[in-house]
């Protein structure tokens, strides 16, 4: 997804960050709350490993500035979806990545059969 110079993708478990990326990462991470950075790239690993899906966002110089992420689970056969850990880096608000961010995160909640989808 392209969208005013910024790039959004899915991460995969088998995709393995650069250090730049996880600080980068984790810098923006840190703009939702301090006390849930998590410290290396086993924390993203176990994420991507039990089915929560990352997306992130670079801005032209290729600088992570912006994630989501969306879990999903199935509960009494309704098959649920949760949108969580939005955040955009200080630097980049205002200029569009949040509405790529949850426009990607939604679609992607879509595809996968998640109804309805919570916002956490």
């Amino acid at each position: 997804m392209n969208h005013s110079n910024y790039t959004g993708y899915w991460l995969s478990a088998e995709e393995l960050l650069s250090d730049a990326d996880l600080v980068a990462l984790f810098e923006t991470m840190r703009h939702l709350s301090d006390r849930a950075v998590p410290r290396d790239g086993a924390y993203i690993r176990q994420c991507l490993s039990h089915g929560t899906s990352i997306f992130v966002m670079r801005d032209p110089a290729g600088k992570i500035i912006a994630t989501g992420a969306l879990t999903h689970s199935y509960v009494h056969l309704e098959h649920l979806g949760y949108i969580h850990d939005v955040v955009v880096h200080p630097d980049a608000r205002g200029r569009g990545p949040s509405r790529i961010i949850m426009t990607g995160v939604i679609e992607n909640a879509r595809k996968q059969g998640c109804a309805p989808l919570e916002l956490t």
